[in-house]
């Protein structure tokens, strides 16, 4: 029965990688990024195959306690649709559970050669992509252009840190080198704070993770503050003081899309305005180039209200140790300016390595 259940463990995570891997190749092959979004149905057929195989027919999901923050939000975001109903908040809650389904129907394969493979793949997705697209030949930090820009490099950044907190060096470098290539300042500025936690380890340890959850809450708070004065101009003149630029271009016009979700958001502070009700709100401040706020902070305060907010943050940093403590603050970093909670093709990765150091930190604890 193990060996069974281990066998449709590896079945499902491989399934996954494979099609997370595919909708990579969108600008190679039209519509690869659709495919990811197959992933819920198979996995549930193959979850009702392993019931049916099983003995005693019970019905369980894996209560992995990183998973908790995302289930609530599904629960929340859900009861919010009943209320104020948003097609593309229906589609959010949908590409979360593409990421967590995995998990939560298969529990995880731990296996360092799934890692290096899922990593080998990521690496194989982007340099074809660069072999066969049109590729970037500027570097700058400022505007976040690198030799090829791409969504990949938040895989990269997540590697980066296991590959450095495992001392797996050439790995470490390698994905160093394709963080540089597909440049992203955020992942840069969230890499270099998560390799410094690592490197500080053994000072950290001593903290209270308790107070570490409310750090964490306060942080998120202040970053939904700090962005409404970003947006209210409180820190133009510093910017062009700093770097020389104005505050809309270093922030690649986000400036003018914050400006406009936050005056037409009202006042609905502890409620939120609806799952899904900031699309249509980019969408006018952009005139239709764009529908996403580019913050995951702003985004689940705006649409879920202080209640959803804070609960969701509440149980995302609840269960945070020693060991995943890199891996946290490098999502809360992507969290800031961009779209990363839902992105299947990034967050699953990074669930992954964050529920596979959890497990590899537990086993050398009890060993002790």
């Amino acid at each position: 029965m193990v060996a069974s259940t281990l066998l449709y463990s590896r079945i499902a995570l491989y399934t996954s990688l494979f099609l997370l891997l595919v909708s990579y190749l969108d600008s190679l092959i039209l519509g690869a990024r659709y495919i990811k979004y197959a992933l819920p149905p198979f996995l549930l057929v193959l979850w009702l195959a392993r019931l049916g195989m099983s003995n005693d027919g019970a019905i369980n999901f894996y209560k992995i306690k990183d998973l908790k923050s995302y289930v609530l939000l599904i629960a929340f975001a859900s009861l919010s649709l009943v209320v104020n109903y948003e097609s593309e908040g229906m589609k959010d809650i949908y590409f979360i559970i593409v990421y967590i389904s995995p998990f939560l129907l298969f529990g995880i394969y731990n296996s360092k050669q799934y890692l290096d493979i899922s990593f080998a793949g990521i690496v194989g997705v982007y340099l074809l992509k660069m072999v066969f697209s049109d590729s970037k030949t500027s570097f700058s930090l400022i505007s976040s252009t690198g030799v090829f820009e791409s969504t990949e490099a938040f895989v990269f950044g997540i590697y980066f840190l296991y590959y450095l907190s495992t001392k797996q060096i050439m790995k470490c470098t390698l994905a160093f080198v394709f963080i540089i290539l597909s440049l992203k300042r955020i992942v840069v500025i969230g890499v270099s704070i998560g390799a410094l936690v690592i490197y500080f380890e053994n000072y950290i340890r001593y903290l209270n993770f308790r107070l570490l959850q409310v750090l964490v809450l306060t942080i998120s708070c202040l970053v939904v503050l700090l962005t409404y004065l970003f947006a209210l101009g409180y820190f133009d003149e510093l910017i062009f003081h700093l770097f020389g630029v104005s505050s809309n271009y270093l922030s690649m016009g986000r400036l003018n899309i914050y400006q406009y979700v936050i005056n037409q958001s009202g006042n609905n502070m502890f409620f939120g305005n609806g799952i899904g009700s900031t699309y249509s709100l980019v969408q006018q401040a952009t005139y239709g180039e764009d529908k996403n706020l580019h913050n995951d902070f702003l985004k689940i305060f705006i649409e879920g209200g202080l209640i959803i907010f804070l609960s969701f943050f509440y149980f995302w940093s609840k269960y945070i140790n020693i060991k995943t403590l890199p891996f946290y603050l490098y999502i809360l970093c992507l969290f800031g300016t961009d779209n990363v909670l839902i992105y299947p093709q990034v967050m699953f990765f990074g669930l992954y390595i964050i529920i596979k150091t959890n497990i590899d930190f537990k086993s050398a604890n009890e060993k002790l």
